[in-house]
């Protein structure tokens, strides 16, 4: 029995149909643009042959608390389907932050894409403007699926893997089929003396190698994916095939699709929304996309420089491991001087980002009407012409003390917590302290209490220090080198010996991966 084949064939069959959807979207009152690319990760799986089936990942994670309050919430994903010749079909929504017990968005279309290693393509469908974005695709192997990869479990005795210790479960009825489970059970030991325990179940069927059903759990944190209205059946052939009436275009790299929004009122929510920046990394290069956001007009506020740099600190849950250190980050530097420039240093990437990224930085400049992004590695200035509107700064109005009670019955509870001296500078503080009755917070069963803490520089309405406590984790975000006044002016000029590259509306571009 080769476990390590198992695994590699049974996942395989359905974990890397995640399609990527829309890494950006940008909207306006008349339309919204997708940035799209291909994954490459597809091209270094093997291809599965002998094997259709079909069917929709749903997810639901349940966490216990250390004072034994669960919280659930409950998602659905995309769709799959394969077909005996290996092709692959996913369809995701274009808005997948709309909640599924929610109406669909007006706006709101599939994504499909279709792998077809038989005709050497992979597409992208867009059933608005009825285009097929295409690029050649060629798995590395393809293989022929054989059922003994998952009955060969019954007979294979409990091991000690890398992965951890694995033995047979036995098998039962799911989705009108007869599953094999699989369960792995690990535990390792971390620095701070305490440890993580974990384990995964899963269920596959063995015509098709999918798995019907996981859990894992990872120090009582449950998470379960099923593969709903699941067929091993073959899927319908033209579900792999380019509709009627597209027109084919030719891809090499990300891309952008506009749609026109719907009328009287369009989509308003999950979109992305001000200036950002997402990426696309691959071994040696990251190609970034940027979006100057989708107003007409940038604000700048004017007469209240200051800078430092923002640090995360995040802590275990409150019960026997509260204060321990999970995680902490540090090093985005913040810049701004009196005439309302801005720099992020580095700039912070939303999707697609990774650890070994280039260090990009921005700069808003409402003086010279740019905005910049400057990549060192290259020493190239990307810039777009922008309109500002500038206005003095003016001490931002704070939420009255009190108490206030929703209609499903949770409450927040204001507090005024004067001054205190942090960073050489007289803060004001306030906390909100939230109370939620069970069901009102991700259908917990025990009441929940999250506290929020802010202190604010009024000088100019920075918020320097940040506590969070609640039942996902304690936070603290601080700028500990916070400095109010003008920051060095060469900050907010573009680096001489800089080529700079004009640009207009969304654009892409590719810098060395470090």
């Amino acid at each position: 029995m080769r476990f390590p084949f198992l695994f590699i064939a049974a996942v395989a069959a359905v974990a890397p149909a995640a399609a990527q959807g829309p890494l950006a979207i940008s909207c306006n009152n008349a339309a919204c643009t997708f940035t799209l690319s291909f994954d490459d990760g597809w091209a270094h799986l093997a291809g599965t042959t002998g094997a259709p089936y079909s069917g929709q990942f749903e997810h639901s994670n349940l966490r216990t608390l250390p004072n034994g309050t669960h919280m659930l919430n409950q998602s659905s994903g995309y769709t799959i389907y394969r077909d005996s010749e290996g092709r692959v079909r996913t369809e995701r929504h274009a808005y997948p932050a709309a909640r599924p017990d929610r109406p669909k968005p007006p706006d709101d279309f599939v994504v499909a894409e279709i792998h077809d290693p038989v005709a050497g393509f992979e597409y992208i469908l867009d059933p608005v403007n009825k285009v097929a974005h295409r690029r050649a695709f060629k798995p590395e192997m393809v293989e022929k699926w054989n059922p003994a990869e998952v009955t060969g479990m019954k007979t294979a005795p409990a091991s000690d893997t890398p992965f951890g210790k694995r033995e047979f479960l036995g098998t039962k009825m799911i989705s009108g089929v007869t599953a094999y489970g699989l369960k792995t059970t690990a535990s390792r030991p971390l620095q701070n003396g305490t440890g993580v325990s974990s384990s995964e179940e899963e269920w596959f069927d063995p015509a098709s190698g999918a798995v019907l059903t996981s859990t894992s759990d990872r120090n009582g944190d449950e998470t379960t994916t099923t593969l709903a209205n699941y067929s091993n059946a073959e899927p319908a052939p033209s579900l792999f095939h380019v509709p009627e009436g597209y027109q084919t275009i030719d891809e090499t790299a990300t891309f952008h699709v506009a749609h026109q929004r719907a009328v009287n009122g369009g989509f308003s929510g999950g979109g992305m929304h001000g200036a950002q920046i997402t990426a696309a990394c691959e071994d040696s290069t990251c190609q970034f996309t940027f979006d100057p956001g989708n107003s007409p007009v940038n604000s700048a506020v004017t007469g209240a420089p200051w800078s430092g740099h923002q640090a995360l600190a995040a802590m275990a849950e409150s019960g026997a491991d509260s204060g321990t250190p999970r995680a902490s980050t540090s090093g985005i530097g913040h810049y701004r001087d009196s005439d309302g420039r801005l720099r992020t240093d580095p700039a912070p990437v939303g999707r697609g980002a990774t650890a070994r990224m280039p260090r990009l930085v921005e700069i808003d400049d409402p003086v010279a009407g740019y905005i910049y992004i400057l990549d060192p590695g290259s020493q190239t200035a990307w810039r777009e012409k922008t309109a500002f509107r500038s206005f003095p700064y003016r001490t931002p109005m704070t939420q009255p003390a009190g108490k206030r009670t929703a209609p499903n019955g949770r409450t927040v509870t204001i507090e005024d917590l004067g001054t205190q001296v942090i960073s050489g500078v007289t803060a004001t503080g306030q906390r909100n302290t939230t109370t939620s009755p069970p069901g009102t917070y991700s259908q917990n069963d025990e009441t929940i209490v999250t506290v929020n803490e802010r202190w604010m520089d009024p000088k100019t309405g920075v918020v320097i220090l940040t506590k969070n406590t609640g039942p996902r984790a304690n936070t603290t975000i601080s700028v500990p080198d916070y400095k109010e006044g003008d920051p060095d002016a060469s900050l907010f000029q573009v680096p001489a010996g800089y080529k700079i590259v004009d640009e207009a509306g969304l654009f892409t571009f590719t810098a060395s991966n470090r």
